[in-house]
């Protein structure tokens, strides 16, 4: 397997999706549709979704047409190699549509023990982060940073985030619903956005 190439083509696919994208955020003109049944949660898509998902696959059918590929938008494209890349070419289109930075791109391969690199790209703010063979790594306006866990970790003040609270009510979910007691507060979608409230119900800003 030739990493060098993978890692490459993952930076080659984050790059097309930027370009695919950015020129639809935060425009009037843009419009969602309804991917769900009319009896489900509303799940949005846009334009500017599929188009950045042609966008990757594009850049895959010259770089690596023999992979398999399984997207959001687009659905499963068989290949021969045993590797399948996964693409989320907006990932977050709820906070895409009402003009928060808090969407990404996501991108990862697999093979057949489940996925083994994976990449996270957030066009507007210019942050990329990626994981797989050499650790973790995020670069973006303050440059490169080679992330490692610490030895040690306390929590002095934990947040969780509000989507994940409806795990507390499945079942063997006992273990998250006693972090969430702990928690100082609980944020509004991602840690980034600043409304949340306390576990007494209090808003905070």
């Amino acid at each position: 397997m030739d990493q060098s190439d993978i890692v490459e083509t993952a930076h080659a696919l984050a790059d097309a999706a930027r370009g695919a994208i950015l020129p639809w955020f935060r425009t009037k003109n843009l419009q969602a549709e309804n991917k769900a049944d009319i009896s489900k949660p509303f799940d949005p898509v846009t334009r500017a979704d599929r188009a950045a998902e042609k966008a990757m696959r594009e850049v895959l059918a010259l770089r690596r047409p023999d992979d398999a590929i399984l997207g959001e938008e687009f659905g499963a494209t068989g290949g021969r190699t045993g590797l399948t890349w996964v693409l989320d070419p907006i990932d977050g289109t709820r906070g895409f549509l009402t003009g928060t930075p808090t969407w990404g791109v996501l991108i990862a391969i697999s093979d057949e023990n489940g996925p083994f690199y994976g990449l996270i790209d957030q066009p507007y703010i210019g942050e990329r982060f990626e994981g797989g063979w050499d650790g973790p790594r995020c670069q973006g306006l303050m440059g490169v940073n080679l992330s490692r866990p610490a030895a040690t970790v306390r929590l002095v003040r934990p947040i969780s985030s509000l989507p994940f609270l409806k795990l507390a009510v499945r079942p063997k979910a006992k273990p998250f619903a006693r972090l969430l007691i702990v928690c100082n507060s609980h944020a509004m979608g991602w840690i980034a956005m600043p409304m949340r409230f306390s576990p007494q119900g209090k808003w905070i800003w």
